[in-house]
């Protein structure tokens, strides 16, 4: 069993990301990507300056 955790600091909070490595979606036939709870993590990160003002009503 993997008991790998990634702790990752989101604003004041600091958020346990348990198996990172765990595919959510795996590859597809086509050739796409296989992408990971790590991988979404990371894209959350990315776009959360973009994204929290809309959640909180904000311009």
């Amino acid at each position: 069993m993997d008991d790998a955790v990634r702790t990752v600091r989101a604003g004041r909070r600091t958020v346990e990301v348990h198996r990172p490595d765990k595919v959510l979606f795996p590859a597809g036939a086509d050739g796409e990507e296989e992408y990971t709870k790590g991988d979404l993590v990371a894209y959350y990160r990315s776009v959360a300056a973009f994204m929290l003002p809309q959640l909180r009503g904000g311009r």
